[in-house]
């Protein structure tokens, strides 16, 4: 066996054992309120209820539903619990992230790369918490856009169209898990190499699954999906600017921020199919770069917050991290360690405090006892929130950087 092959399985075989034992430890009391919402969503599919109608659990394509009526008929087959399915699922998602990456990356050594890997990904608590405790379905996307970025880089590197159309195809299923990347859709489709025919069928990949998938949830309940789905923009002030404007009492602030950041959104989308077609980004550490930067700003600087949107760039981040210079590599290892000991603290206490964390907050921390929720999750959360917000000011002055010396 070569060395190579030898630390890859290595790498693999540590991440599984630490996710399923960790798996087979965790008590369901403790199991993330996601995970306790599919159940019920599977509940509600074995009596031929619509779930988008009964609860408003889903906000997204029917990607999660579909998996879920799957996963539960197989739980149900081997007599095993679909929240332990669930995590086999992702636990299996994480595995295929970790060998992409030793492949992705093993041009760079293999002593340096394991370590990347090992402490950026396979054994990282951030990855180990939302898959198994958690269990959202994130994991899949930060899979899906792993492959995009693999393929876009290797039709920056030898012009290969069907590694183009692979890297539509990736990017269309993870927008069908989750609606999110759809803001990379500008880096797939910008390369000016590509005839106009070429490029229609690469926005027939990339937008198709969830065009169907919607179409058809819509027509079964078309005022549900457009204000549960639609209309989503997840839960805002629970964490950085709309958290902070929560802490001041500017809750009548949030729903104009939200129409605001949309906007950024649509321009920075606009901005980046610009600087893509004047001038494609080739190498790997520069669409990872990119694609990171945009993922990132979302959770960041966006109205809503879920502990699961790191997923979508988490993958990515390593990438970028072993192609970045050490003054970014500094940065981002103290982000995510930050990231790191918030997520342990906060799902650590889903087990001490039985799964009535704030209960137990406030009864052993007594100055936040006249403190709601979502004011005491804001400031505990801000050291995280100030971190990454550096680390997305670094990225994007890289990207800046990058892109000045690409139109040289």
């Amino acid at each position: 066996m070569k060395n190579r092959d030898r630390t890859l399985y290595q790498l693999l075989l540590a991440a599984f054992v630490v996710r399923l034992s960790y798996a087979l430890l965790i008590p369901d009391f403790a199991l993330s309120l996601d995970m306790q919402r599919w159940i019920k969503v599977a509940e509600l599919l074995r009596q031929g209820i619509n779930p988008y109608v009964a609860t408003s659990y889903l906000n997204t394509a029917p990607f999660s539903m579909q998996a879920l009526f799957v996963l539960d008929h197989i739980a149900n087959l081997l007599s095993l619990s679909l929240p332990f399915c669930l995590q086999l699922l992702f636990t299996a998602a994480d595995l295929a992230v970790v060998a992409l990456l030793f492949q992705a990356l093993q041009a760079m050594g293999s002593s340096f790369v394991s370590k990347v890997i090992l402490g950026g990904y396979a054994l990282n608590p951030i990855s180990i918490l939302l898959t198994v405790q958690h269990g959202q379905f994130d994991v899949l996307v930060g899979m899906l856009l792993l492959l995009f970025v693999l393929e876009l880089q290797r039709y920056g590197a030898n012009k290969d169209d069907f590694a183009w159309l692979l890297a539509c195809f990736y990017l269309g299923l993870a927008i069908w898990v989750k609606t999110a990347p759809i803001i990379l859709l500008p880096l797939a489709l910008s390369p000016p190499a590509l005839s106009k025919h070429t490029r229609f069928f690469g926005a027939i990949l990339a937008l198709t699954p969830v065009a169907l998938s919607m179409s058809v949830i819509f027509v079964l309940a078309p005022q549900d999906v457009a204000d549960k789905v639609i209309g989503y923009a997840s839960v805002p002030g629970l964490y950085g600017i709309t958290g902070l404007l929560g802490l001041f009492g500017w809750e009548a602030c949030f729903k104009p921020y939200t129409q605001l950041f949309f906007l950024a959104i649509v321009a920075s989308m606009i901005a980046l199919s610009k600087l893509c077609s004047e001038a494609p980004p080739r190498s790997l550490g520069e669409v990872s770069l990119i694609s990171s930067a945009l993922l990132l700003a979302l959770p960041t600087l966006g109205p809503g917050y879920g502990h699961q949107y790191i997923s979508w760039c988490l993958p990515l981040l390593v990438v970028t991290f072993a192609h970045a210079t050490h003054r970014l590599q500094v940065s981002m290892f103290v982000s995510l360690v930050l990231v790191a000991l918030t997520y342990i603290f906060e799902y650590g206490m889903m087990i001490i405090g039985n799964g009535l964390q704030y209960e137990f907050i406030t009864s052993h921390v007594r100055f936040l006892a006249g403190w709601n929720l979502a004011e005491i999750l804001t400031v505990l959360r801000l050291p995280m929130f100030l971190s990454m917000l550096l680390l997305l000011v670094l990225l994007t002055r890289d990207i800046l950087q990058m892109r000045a010396s690409a139109q040289r």
